[in-house]
């Protein structure tokens, strides 16, 4: 092989080095982010523990799902799986359960306008978010 045809081997080692970060298992091209976002905890003021969880780098973007279809760890997987990763590329996207849903404490079912509020305040200060753009699909509040 001549000298002037060897760099396309070791571009495509390097392609197939990284592969594991561009394709999921649908074999689906993704961002190259972090396989499985780390879940995290945060407790409100009246006691509720949400789960959340960010990924990324960019910009700060709260993602806030309709409060009965929201599980951190799934949307991630499934049902958001075709947003979540896009956004995450160019973004710090932070998305979070509503209490009495996905991870989140099971016993709360508080869904009055104060309470929610409560609960994105505590996943923003715990998430270190001062200037933030929120996102929503689906009726999110």
């Amino acid at each position: 092989m001549p000298a002037g045809d060897r760099w396309p081997l070791a571009l495509n080692k390097e392609w197939r080095a990284g592969l594991a970060h561009w394709l999921t298992i649908e074999g689906k091209y993704r961002a190259p982010i972090a396989m499985e976002p780390r879940i995290q905890y945060a407790k409100t003021s009246d006691g509720v523990n949400i789960a959340y969880c960010v990924e990324g780098q960019g910009t700060d973007l709260l993602f806030v799902s309709p409060p009965p279809f929201c599980h951190v760890k799934l949307d991630w997987e499934s049902f958001f799986s075709h947003i979540f990763p896009p956004l995450a590329a160019s973004n710090r996207l932070l998305w979070f359960d509503w209490p009495g849903t996905g991870l989140s404490d099971r016993d709360s079912f508080d869904f009055s306008m104060p309470a929610m509020t409560r609960v994105m305040e505590t996943i923003v200060a715990r998430a270190a978010f001062d200037n933030f753009a929120i996102a929503s699909v689906l009726g999110g509040v």
